[in-house]
C-alpha cells in the first residue's frame, strides 16, 4: 500500500471517529423526559424504580426531572414523608390526580402541577402542600372525603377552573396562598365546616373570589384580601346554623372590610358611621338599620338570616351574583327605596313572614321579587321593569301585592305557581311583560283592581290547574288572551273590563267556573271554549256580561224574558255552544262603584247604562240618597239600571228618581237582597238623584283611611264583602 492511500484510509477513519464521537454527544443532550405515573410505596420503595426520584431514607423523597402523566402523577402510599418537587414539573394531559394524598402527614413542596383534573387531590389527614406552583388544572387543590387538618400555604394557584376546592372537609389551614385567574371559584368550601382560612390574596378570578356554600358551619375567615374577581364573596346555606361563621373584618373587598355580625342588636350602619361596606351579612341580629349604602359585586348585596325587626332604605345592591337582598327565616323587616339590579334575584325571602318591601327599584335581575314558602308580607309600591319574571311567589301564602309597576320584564309580571295560596294581588300595573299575570296550581287568590294591558304575545291573566280564585275589577285590555284557564275549575271571574284582545277569554279543559258582569268590549273574538260547561251568569235579575257585538233587543223582562217591559238584560241569550251561554246578557257595560264599608262587609252600587256616568256619591251622613252624572249624545235615548243593597239604602213608601232635577218614572226588579231601578230619559248633561227613606250608619269615624285601605287589600276581608258571598252563593 502507498504512503498516499494510507493517509486517506487515515483521514477517514479519523471523520468517522469525530462523527461518532458527535452523534453520541447529540443523543445525550435530547435524553427525553420521563412518562408515567410514580408510586412512594407504603414500604419507602418508589415504583418504578426507574422514576426521577431519589431517597436516601426513605423520609425525604427528591424529584430529579420532570414527570408528564396521562393520569396520577406521583401516588403517595407512605405516611410521614416530604416530597421536595426541587423546582421540577408534574404535566398531566387533563386527568387524574397531580398528587393524590390518601395519606398522613405528607408534606409536598417546591413543585410545579399543571394539567390534570385536581393538581391535589387530599383525602387524608395533616398534609401540607407548601409553597407550589399550581396551574391549568380544574381543580388545583381539592380536599375531599372527610379531609382534616391538612395545611394548604404559601402556594400559587392560578389559571385553573377552581383554585382551592373544599368538599366534606374539616379543620384544615388554607393560608397565606396567591388565588387568581381562576376561571370559575378562587376558593369554594361545600359541607365544609371548621376551617380556617386566613390571610389569603384571592384576585380576578372568573366567578367567586370566595364561595362558602351550604353545610358549612364554623368557618374562620380573617385577613383575606379579595380583589377584581367577578363576584367576590359570598355564604349560602339551607339552614341558620350554616350561616354561623367567625368572619371579622380584617377580611376586605375591593379594598373596603367585610362586614359579618351575628348576634348584634340596635345597630345604625350607614354611609357615616361606617363609610366602607365590602360585604355585609347579618345573622341572628335585631333592630339593624342600613342605609345608604353601596354594596356590589358580591354573593348577595344584603344578607338577612334570622334577623329580625330592620331596615334597610335607600341603598344601592347592584351586579351581585344571586340576590340583591336575601332575606332567610326574617320576619318585620322593611326593605324601602333600595335599587336592586343586575342579580339572579333582585330580593328574595325564603321562609320569611311580616315583611314589607315598598318603593323599591328593581331591575335587571332574572327575578325582581322571588318569595319561596313565605308569607304574609306585603309587596308594595315597587317599580320592577326589565327582569325575566317580575314577581314570582312559590308555596307562598297570604302575601299582598299592591300598587307595583310591573312592566317590561320579558317573563311572567306576577307569577303564583305551587301552591301559592290566599294572596290578594291588587292595583298593579302589568303591562308590556311577557305575559301579565299567571296562577299556577294556586287556590284562593284574589286578583282584584289590576291594569293588565298590552302583553301583544301572550296572556293578560292566566290559571292553569288552579281553583276558587276571584279574578275581578281588572282592566285585561290588548293582550293576545284576555283571560286564559285551562285545567282550572270552580274559579269566579267577574266585574272586569276586557277589552281590545285577540280573544277576550279562552277556556281549555275547564269547568264549573263562574263568568259574569264582566264588559267584553271590541275582542277580536269575546269567548272560546271546549265543551266544558261554565256559568256565564249570575241569574235573574242580577245578569251576566257585556257583549260589545251582542244585538239583541231588550223590551220583555222576567227570568224568562217572556214579561213585557225592558230589564236592561237581552232577550235573547249570547250563546257559544250547548254547554256555554250568557242566559242574560247585559245590554250595556256595567260600572261598579264603591260605596264603604260597614261592619266588615263592603258595599257596591252597580250602574248598567249606555250613557257615560262619572262622579257618583254617596254620603248617609248627608241624607238617604246617591245621585251620579250622566252623558250622552243629544236627542238619543238613554236608559240605567241601578242596583242598591236593601241594607244600604231602602225605603218604606217609594222611591224618588230625579233626571236633571225633574221626576221620572222607574219599574222596581224584585230581588231578596237587592233593589234593582231601571228608567230611561233623553240624552243630555244632567244628573241623577235617587232619594230613599233610610240609609245605613255612617262610616265610623273611629276607622281612618289607612284602616279603609287596609280592609279592601286584606283578602280575609273579602271573603266577608256582599259581592263575594252573592256570587257563592
Amino acid at each position: 500500500m502507498g504512503k498516499k492511500k494510507a493517509s486517506i484510509i487515515v483521514f477517514m477513519l479519523l471523520l468517522l471517529t469525530i462523527g461518532m464521537l458527535s452523534l453520541a454527544f447529540n443523543t445525550q443532550s435530547v435524553k427525553s423526559e420521563w412518562t408515567g405515573t410514580v408510586y412512594i410505596r407504603a414500604d419507602g420503595s418508589i415504583d418504578p424504580p426507574d422514576a426521577p426520584i431519589i431517597t436516601y431514607d426513605n423520609i425525604t423523597y427528591t424529584l430529579t426531572d420532570n414527570i408528564t402523566s396521562s393520569g396520577d402523577g406521583i401516588v403517595v402510599e407512605r405516611d410521614s414523608i416530604v416530597v421536595d418537587g426541587a423546582g421540577y414539573t408534574l404535566q398531566g394531559n387533563g386527568t387524574g390526580n397531580g398528587f393524590d394524598l390518601s395519606v398522613i402527614n405528607v408534606t409536598v413542596e417546591n413543585v410545579n402541577i399543571r394539567g390534570f383534573e385536581n393538581g391535589f387531590f387530599i383525602a387524608g389527614f395533616h398534609n401540607i402542600v407548601l409553597e407550589n406552583n399550581i396551574t391549568n388544572n380544574n381543580n388545583g387543590v381539592r380536599l375531599h372525603w372527610l379531609s382534616s387538618q391538612n395545611a394548604i400555604s404559601e402556594n400559587n394557584v392560578r389559571d385553573n377552573d377552581y383554585g382551592i376546592c373544599l368538599s366534606s372537609s374539616s379543620k384544615n389551614n388554607i393560608s397565606h396562598n396567591v388565588v387568581t385567574n381562576n376561571s370559575v371559584y378562587g376558593i369554594y368550601l361545600s359541607c365544609s365546616p371548621e376551617n380556617n382560612i386566613f390571610n389569603n390574596i384571592i384576585t380576578n378570578n372568573g366567578e367567586y373570589g370566595l364561595k362558602i356554600a351550604p353545610f358549612s358551619t364554623n368557618n374562620n375567615l380573617s385577613g383575606n384580601i379579595l380583589n377584581d374577581n367577578r363576584y367576590n364573596f359570598g355564604v349560602y346555606g339551607y339552614a341558620v346554623e350554616d350561616f354561623i361563621h367567625s368572619i371579622d373584618d380584617s377580611n376586605s373587598v375591593n379594598g373596603k372590610p367585610v362586614y359579618y355580625l351575628v348576634n348584634r342588636s340596635d345597630l345604625v350602619i350607614n354611609s357615616v358611621t361606617w363609610p366602607q361596606v365590602g360585604y355585609l351579612g347579618l345573622v341572628n341580629c335585631n333592630n339593624i338599620t342600613l342605609e345608604g349604602l353601596t354594596i356590589t359585586n358580591n354573593g348577595q348585596g344584603l344578607l338577612l338570616v334570622n334577623t329580625n325587626n330592620s331596615r334597610a332604605t335607600d341603598n344601592n345592591l347592584t351586579d351581585n351574583s344571586d340576590y340583591g337582598v336575601y332575606l332567610y327565616q326574617s320576619f318585620n323587616n322593611l326593605l324601602y327605596r333600595n335599587n336592586a339590579a343586575n342579580s339572579d334575584h333582585g330580593i328574595y325571602f325564603t321562609y320569611s313572614s311580616n315583611n314589607n318591601v315598598s318603593n323599591n327599584d328593581i331591575t335587571i335581575n332574572h327575578n325582581g321579587i322571588y318569595l319561596y314558602g313565605a308569607f304574609n308580607n306585603m309587596i308594595h309600591m315597587n317599580n320592577i321593569t326589565h327582569n325575566g319574571v317580575g314577581i314570582k311567589l312559590r308555596f307562598s301564602t297570604n302575601n299582598t301585592i299592591h300598587g307595583n309597576l310591573v312592566k317590561n320584564n320579558s317573563g311572567v309580571g306576577i307569577n303564583l305557581f305551587e301552591s301559592s295560596n290566599y294572596n290578594s294581588i291588587s292595583g298593579n300595573n302589568v303591562a308590556n311583560n311577557g305575559a301579565g299575570i299567571a296562577l299556577g296550581e294556586s287556590v284562593n287568590n284574589t286578583v282584584f283592581n289590576n291594569n293588565v294591558t298590552n302583553h301583544e304575545h301572550s296572556t293578560g291573566v292566566s290559571l292553569a290547574s288552579s281553583f276558587y280564585n276571584n279574578i275581578f275589577w281588572n282592566k285585561i285590555a290588548n293582550n293576545v288572551w284576555g283571560v286564559y284557564l285551562t285545567r282550572s275549575s270552580n274559579n269566579t271571574i267577574f266585574e272586569n273590563n276586557i277589552m281590545s284582545n285577540d280573544c277576550g277569554i279562552w277556556l281549555s279543559d275547564s269547568s264549573n267556573n263562574s263568568i259574569y258582569h264582566n264588559n267584553f268590549i271590541n275582542n277580536a273574538y269575546h269567548f272560546s271554549t271546549y265543551g266544558y260547561v261554565n256559568v256565564w251568569d249570575d241569574g235573574y235579575p242580577s245578569g251576566g256580561n257585556y257583549w260589545s257585538y251582542y244585538y239583541s233587543i231588550d223590551v220583555k223582562s222576567g227570568p224568562n224574558q217572556d214579561l213585557p217591559g225592558s230589564d236592561g238584560i237581552g232577550d235573547e241569550p249570547y250563546v257559544s255552544d250547548q254547554y256555554n251561554q250568557d242566559r242574560y246578557p247585559l245590554t250595556a257595560p256595567i260600572n261598579i262603584f264603591d260605596v264603604g264599608v260597614w261592619d266588615e262587609t263592603e258595599y257596591f252600587v252597580d250602574i248598567i247604562s249606555n250613557s257615560t256616568v262619572s262622579d257618583f256619591y254617596f254620603n248617609p251622613d248627608e241624607g238617604a240618597f246617591l245621585k251620579f252624572n250622566v252623558t250622552g249624545d243629544n236627542g238619543t235615548a238613554g236608559f240605567y239600571r241601578v242596583t242598591i243593597p236593601k241594607d244600604l239604602l231602602w225605603v218604606e213608601d217609594g222611591w224618588t228618581v230625579l233626571v236633571g232635577g225633574e221626576p221620572v218614572n222607574y219599574t222596581i226588579i224584585p230581588d231578596e237582597n237587592y233593589t234593582y231601578l231601571y228608567f230611561t230619559y233623553n240624552h243630555s248633561t244632567k244628573t241623577v238623584e235617587i232619594q230613599g227613606t233610610n240609609v245605613i250608619p255612617e262610616f265610623p269615624s273611629s276607622i281612618t283611611l289607612l284602616g279603609f285601605l287596609m280592609l279592601i287589600t286584606i283578602p280575609l276581608i273579602f271573603a266577608k264583602k256582599k259581592r263575594l258571598k252573592k256570587a257563592n252563593s
